[in-house]
């Protein structure tokens, strides 16, 4: 596994939807290497993988304090309701937050992956879960939250 670090708030990738290859092995490569860059770093909730400049349809995720959780080829099925995801910062935006309208309940499919054997889930998240995940599936979607936000503030 190469080092990898948060790309620049400019590159492309950010805004480039990210497919999913269909190549276990390749998943899983990205998943260790998310795993790898999170290990740390105890405040990190959620990464997407495109957000260290690899393109494959991939994120993880923590809610609340429980262990990260990998999502491959993740995609929100359903939403309801709305939420305030107050003051929401991104690794991708270090110096910058916002308010950002979340959905209160998504509906979302993954894969994972044991022994590069697929298991595919389907499942309801609420609130907070809800908000770190949208904000993921968000970034492999070419959508950033700095685009979502009421209004930019910025770190003293």
């Amino acid at each position: 596994m190469g080092k990898h670090k948060i790309i620049g708030p400019d590159n492309k990738k950010l805004v480039t939807v990210v497919t999913f290859s269909g190549d276990a092995k390749k998943a899983v490569r990205a998943g260790n290497n998310l795993k790898a860059f999170v290990r740390n770093r105890k405040s990190t909730t959620g990464l997407a993988a495109n957000q260290l400049g690899i393109m494959e349809r991939v994120c993880i995720a923590k809610f609340n304090g429980t262990a990260y959780q990998l999502f491959f080829d993740p995609a929100i099925l359903e939403t309801e309701g709305h939420i305030l995801s107050p003051n929401e910062g991104c690794l991708s935006f270090p110096e910058n937050y916002g308010d950002v309208d979340r959905h209160k309940r998504i509906l979302v499919s993954w894969v994972t992956y044991d022994n590069f054997e697929p298991t595919y889930h389907k499942e309801w998240f609420s609130d907070f879960a809800a908000i770190v995940l949208e904000h993921e599936i968000d970034h492999l979607n070419g959508i950033r939250c700095i685009d979502k936000m009421k209004e930019v503030k910025f770190k003293r």
